[in-house]
Parts: C-alpha cells; sequence; structure tokens
C-alpha cells in the first residue's frame, strides 16, 4: 500500500528532524571537544567537521 501524499511529506520531515538532532548534539559536543584540544586535554584533530568520520 502507498501511503497518502500528506503521510509521507510528514515521513520526510520526520526524518529530516531527527537527523538534525544528530548533528546538533555532535556540534554541541565538539565545541566542549575543541576546548579541551586547545588547553592539551584532549589533542584530536577534526572536532568541528561536520562528518563524524573525520574525527
Amino acid at each position: 500500500k502507498s501511503l497518502p501524499k500528506i503521510a509521507r511529506s510528514e515521513l520526510v520531515k520526520f526524518r529530516k528532524d531527527s537527523v538534525l538532532e544528530l548533528d546538533s548534539f555532535q556540534q554541541s559536543l565538539s565545541k566542549t571537544l575543541l576546548i579541551a584540544q586547545f588547553f592539551g586535554v584532549m589533542p584530536v584533530l577534526g572536532v568541528t567537521d561536520n562528518n563524524v568520520s573525520n574525527l
């Protein structure tokens, strides 16, 4: 069965919102890691990159 057009658009919106929530968590954590990297507590490269695999 196919979903009505409105239901499909709501599903796409839900998926986009879920991805944005993950991005915001990563972004908030990256600020903390950046400060730790600055003081030499945790020297990690690629903390502010948008892609997690580049960490």
